[in-house]
């Protein structure tokens, strides 16, 4: 059945060798019908014998040279072939080796080109960020927001904000390339996930933080925090729902902290969300740990301690680890590590009540920075410190400086408060606080005081009024019963500030007793357009919607209840009226206006307003007393 024969032969085992032309004796197959079971298996026997040899090539290599040279030396047909085609193989299994490792090595290359492109888009990114918000700083110590913030928004035109959206979009470009390459590292997933929420999508990056840190075990540090806020913020149908989503929250803080038992922003969301959950006690505890890690975190801390020796601590403890920082080499080469330090330095003292040694310190400052180039910069954020500290100091001496009472008190007083405004006022001519107060200082009952105040700051003779300006002319517009005039400044306020919830409640009591001292001829010209009434209840309704939760049940609230119930009042609604005016009343039991204005609805309504009367009564003895 099988013969030797002499014949060129091709053998495929994963590569091709071939022998060529070489003459030797082998086995083929002569018949090239359909091949037998027992051809098939002497071929797949020969096959496995040499494979079997080629194998053991590094063994018989480790033994002995001559060895492998006398075992491919034996004279057979089978070893000269082997020993023959044995080159062949050698090169190919080099070739192969060194293409798998010059695509091991491409890959490699590759992350490392794209997480070198990515750390230089980073820093890059980094730097535009930190000179922007420098220059935003310094325009802002210029001209201060009118709630006193240093936060300012840049503008889209801004050069470094045109090439910081760049690096964005090439950012994401190397994170997908790198994460393709390399699906296992989180590093690159968590900042695509990142990249997903700021671009809107909450659920995709829901899905991949969930991904890199689950709710079972540890995983991502930085994921599990970002999942902590997530969950935090996230909506809820009903309260078992929104504590659900709270536990879920302090399970991914408890992960985080697992990794890093020290992590101050972990913390630092686990003492907020503890608040929530009603754990005061819990939360006191955490923050206290924030709290010796970094002073900056005082004014947390001490809203949550409830005895006035240990908040004293807590500032005293504050104060000086920041002016320790402001004493520092180091803090005082780096503006942004001196600007943090000055801030909770002059929050702490003025908390403190210590006017008089962050006066002498300030100053003292300012004075180090007047002459020269350098660091003359910060002299803004100095002057800054200044004004916040007359203001508070005023505070401290007078009260509130916007309080309702202000122009009641004595002259003394009103010549004192202006003493510590015009000192503000010479270090920062914006700070819209000051100029509030100065505006109203300046329609006082005393002469000296208002000639005084005019001095400083007019009103009536400035252009481009803030709001706040604006709306203490109609307060005084009012005060004259010059409603129309009093509805034109609190308009433009309005215009300037047309989410002030005050400004707009004082514009609907302004649209309110202008509907009450109008004439015939004008009610009749309302009556065929919105009226003053409704226009009231439409600007006070805005404005309560603005206010915080937290401040429902502030006088402010019991003010604008009063205006809405008002309203509803002129719009013969007594029943809605009566309500409002109780819910003022809850907040302000003792206030003459609303305890009349009750009364009114009442007797309009026909129920015994008895008790109001009673209540009025009462009020008004006692203020006989007093005075």
């Amino acid at each position: 059945m099988f013969r030797r024969v002499s014949c060129g032969v091709e053998l495929r085992i994963g590569l091709n060798w071939t022998l060529g032309r070489n003459r030797f004796t082998g086995i083929a197959f002569v018949d090239f019908g359909r091949p037998s079971e027992n051809q098939l298996l002497l071929t797949m026997n020969f096959l496995l014998f040499q494979l079997q040899r080629l194998l053991m090539l590094p063994v018989t290599l480790m033994k002995s040279p001559m060895e492998l040279f006398s075992a491919f030396s034996d004279g057979s047909v089978r070893s000269e072939a082997f020993v023959k085609g044995l080159p062949a193989v050698l090169v190919m299994v080099g070739i192969t080796m060194a293409v798998l490792l010059t695509s091991l090595g491409g890959q490699e290359s590759i992350v490392e080109f794209y997480s070198s492109e990515l750390q230089k888009a980073d820093n890059e990114s980094k730097i535009l960020q930190a000179e922007l918000q420098q220059a935003l700083i310094s325009e802002n110590a210029l001209s201060e927001n009118s709630d006193g913030s240093t936060q300012v928004k840049a503008k889209d035109d801004d050069p470094r904000q045109v090439e910081i959206d760049l690096l964005s979009e090439k950012t994401d470009i190397y994170l997908k390339k790198l994460i393709k390459i390399q699906p296992d590292q989180r590093e690159y997933r968590y900042r695509l996930a990142l990249k997903s929420l700021a671009d809107g999508d909450v659920q995709r990056c829901f899905e991949m933080m969930k991904q890199i840190s689950p709710l079972d075990t540890p995983g991502y540090p930085q994921a599990h925090l970002q999942l902590a806020l997530l969950y935090e913020n996230a909506p809820a149908k009903s309260p078992i729902d929104r504590v659900g989503n709270l536990d879920t929250a302090l399970t991914h803080v408890e992960h985080c902290l697992t990794n890093d038992i020290n992590n101050l922003e972990a913390l630092k969301i686990k003492a907020r969300l503890l608040i929530l959950k009603g754990s005061t006690e819990d939360a006191r505890l955490t923050f206290k740990r924030v709290f010796d890690a970094d002073p900056k975190y005082f004014r947390p801390l001490i809203q949550l301690q409830r005895e006035e020796v240990e908040r004293k601590a807590t500032l005293l403890t504050a104060s000086s680890a920041f002016s320790t920082q402001l004493a520092s080499a180091e803090v005082q080469k780096d503006s942004a590590r001196w600007v943090s330090a000055w801030q909770g330095y002059a929050q702490s003292m003025s908390m403190l009540e210590d006017f008089e040694t962050l006066e002498l310190r300030l100053l003292r400052e300012m004075d180090r920075y007047k002459d020269g180039n350098d660091n003359l910069a910060r002299q803004p954020f100095l002057k800054q410190y200044l004004a916040q500290l007359y203001i508070s100091w005023a505070g401290a001496e007078n009260g509130d400086p916007l309080r309702m009472g202000m122009l009641e008190s004595t002259e003394a007083d009103q010549l004192a408060m202006l003493d510590f405004y015009a000192k503000a006022f010479s270090y920062n001519e914006n700070d819209r606080t000051v100029l509030q107060c100065i505006s109203r200082l300046a329609y006082s009952k005393y002469d000296s005081v208002q000639q005084k105040a005019r001095q400083i700051y007019d009103p009536e003779k400035q252009t481009n009024l803030p709001p706040e300006v604006l709306n203490q002319m109609g307060l005084q517009a009012l005060k004259s019963k010059d409603y129309e005039l009093a509805q034109q400044h609190y308009e433009r306020a309005r215009s300037l500030a047309p989410d002030n919830p005050a400004i707009l409640n004082n514009l609907a009591y302004a649209y309110l007793k202008g509907e009450d001292e109008g004439d015939d001829s004008q009610k009749v010209i309302n009556s065929k357009k919105k009226s003053n009434a409704e226009r009231a209840h439409d600007l006070v309704a805005q404005a309560m919607r603005l206010i915080p939760k937290e401040n429902l049940n502030s006088p402010n609230m019991s003010m604008y209840r009063h205006t809405l119930g008002t309203a509803l009042m002129q719009l013969k609604n007594y029943a809605a009226a009566a309500a409002e005016f109780e819910k003022a009343l809850a907040i302000r039991p003792e206030s003459e206006d609303v305890l009349r204005s009750v009364i009114i609805c009442y007797d309009n309504f026909n129920l015994d307003s008895t008790p109001y009367r009673n209540k009025l009564d009462q009020v008004l003895a006692k203020k006989n007393e007093d005075e």
